[in-house]
């Protein structure tokens, strides 16, 4: 294939490849996923050095290759992800879905609501004044993962059984096999019986039902305990099991040790 793409891509990831070069990874607006070659991205003297970075928006132009795209040109836009880093959680958050994107679709995927969802937890990143509670960032996190996983075609609902749609579910009846939570009927294991959540189940019920339509400002929004807000993304993480990838467990270890930086100061 012959010619080049010129388009608006969101940086998933950018690979260090041999001395200076390296592979880059976008979300671009109109064509989907694309993996292209960047030479020489990594000297010191690059022109697009500062331009193709993690969690940037960039205005790009690829070259379509026999064996691989090259990257001609990328300029940065005004949306450029730096706001990201006023607080480290938006750095785990927007990691972790770039990793999710770049190992979970194939090249050439094209899922328009995808680089949209980017654009909003750029903006959401931008507008942040006051800082995240861990309980919070966790919630955060696993939900950005879950409702990503959904646009790929994992949608787990949070409200109705995986086998029978009845609801509501058992919060430790995840079933792997049926792609969801189980109800009480439909869940035959007696361990699953008994919830560890310090939650009351009238708080869980109502809670997953807000998180079932909510968006990212939502969850930011949302008014809640720590308690409860740590058992919804304990919940919520369980529906990250049936993905075909795992690279999140690596960023959610990486947001354990990172915990102290997310606190609250007492007050």
């Amino acid at each position: 294939m012959s010619g080049y793409l010129r388009d608006r891509g969101f940086v998933l990831e950018v690979k260090p490849y041999r001395e200076a070069d390296a592979w880059v990874s976008l979300w671009t607006e109109r064509h989907g996923k694309q993996e292209a070659f960047a030479a020489g991205l990594r000297r010191t003297n690059a022109k697009q050095q500062g331009h193709v970075q993690p969690f940037a928006v960039v205005e790009v132009m690829l070259a379509h290759g026999k064996a691989f795209d090259r990257v001609t040109v990328a300029r940065m836009t005004a949306e450029h992800g730096f706001a990201v880093r006023r607080h480290p959680a938006w750095n785990v958050v927007l990691a972790s879905l770039g990793a999710l994107c770049a190992r979970l679709a194939p090249v050439h995927v094209d899922e328009p609501r995808v680089f949209s969802f980017f654009l909003e937890i750029l903006r959401l990143a931008e507008a942040q004044g006051q800082p995240f509670s861990f309980e919070r960032v966790w919630l955060v996190w696993a939900f950005c993962l879950h409702a990503l996983a959904g646009l790929f075609g994992y949608r787990v609902s949070l409200v109705r059984c995986a086998r029978c749609g009845a609801s509501p579910v058992r919060r430790l009846a995840f079933s792997v096999k049926d792609g969801g939570f189980l109800c009480a009927t439909c869940d035959a294991d007696p361990a699953t019986r008994t919830a560890p959540f310090k939650t009351p189940e009238a708080v869980l019920e109502k809670g997953l039902a807000f998180l079932e339509g909510a968006t990212v400002a939502d969850v930011l929004r949302l008014t809640a305990s720590k308690q409860a807000l740590l058992d919804l993304a304990t919940i919520l993480e369980a529906t990250l099991i049936a993905l075909p990838v795992d690279d999140w467990r690596k960023q959610k270890r990486y947001l354990e040790r990172m915990a102290d930086l997310f606190r609250e100061p007492a007050t």
